[in-house]
C-alpha cells in the first residue's frame, strides 16, 4: 500500500501535498510585492523627481562699479539680483555667481530662507560683489560692443534686464551650485 495523494470531493487534493498552497502563496507575494513597489515609487517621486523641475526666476534689479559702454581692465562691480521660487520650492540655501562670457564678475551666497509653510514664495535679494576682477581687452571689447549695439540708456538697460532674465544675452549663463 503507498501512500497517495488525499483527493478531495471535487478532485483536487488538499494543502497537506503543499503544491496548491504554494501557488497561491506565491501568487500573493508576487501582488504585494507588485503593490510595495507602486506605493514606494510614488513616494519616491513626490519626494524626489518633483524637486528636480524647480524653477527658479532670476531678475537683475541693478548693477554698480562697471561701465559697459567703457569697461575699466579691473573692474569691482556690484550686482542686485532677486531670486524666486516658480514653483514654491524651498531652497534653504544659494550660491550666486554673475558671469559674463565666461568670467565670473560677482558672487554672494544667499542667506538661508525661512521654510516655514506660507512664505515659500518670497523672493531673496543677493548682492554679488566682485572685487578686483581682472577683464582682459578682448573681453572689455567684446562688452563695449555689445552695449553700443544695444539701445544705449534706460531702454537699452530694460531690454537687457529682460534678456538676461530670459537667457537671451550671449555669454550670461545659469550655473547651479550644490
Amino acid at each position: 500500500m503507498g501512500a497517495g495523494i488525499a483527493l478531495d470531493d471535487d478532485g483536487h487534493g488538499d494543502c497537506l501535498d503543499r503544491r496548491p498552497c504554494l501557488r497561491y502563496f506565491l501568487l500573493a507575494t508576487f501582488l504585494a510585492t507588485l503593490l510595495l513597489s507602486l506605493m514606494a515609487y510614488g513616494q519616491w517621486n513626490s519626494m524626489f523627481r518633483d524637486h528636480d523641475l524647480d524653477a527658479f526666476s532670476v531678475r537683475l534689479a541693478g548693477y554698480e562699479g562697471i561701465d559697459l559702454g567703457r569697461p575699466a581692465a579691473t573692474v569691482s562691480p556690484e550686482f542686485r539680483v532677486t531670486l524666486g521660487t516658480a514653483n514654491g520650492a524651498c531652497v534653504d540655501r544659494a550660491a550666486v555667481t554673475v558671469l559674463y562670457s565666461g568670467v565670473a564678475l560677482g558672487w554672494a551666497r544667499a542667506e538661508p530662507r525661512d521654510c516655514a509653510a506660507g512664505r515659500l514664495e518670497r523672493d531673496v535679494e543677493v548682492v554679488a560683489r566682485g572685487q578686483g576682477v581682472g577683464l582682459s581687452d578682448r573681453l572689455r571689447a567684446r562688452m563695449a560692443s555689445e552695449w553700443r549695439r544695444s539701445s544705449i540708456g534706460r531702454a537699452g538697460a530694460r531690454r537687457r534686464r529682460e534678456d538676461l532674465r530670459r537667457g537671451h544675452l550671449p555669454g550670461a549663463r545659469y550655473l547651479p551650485h550644490p
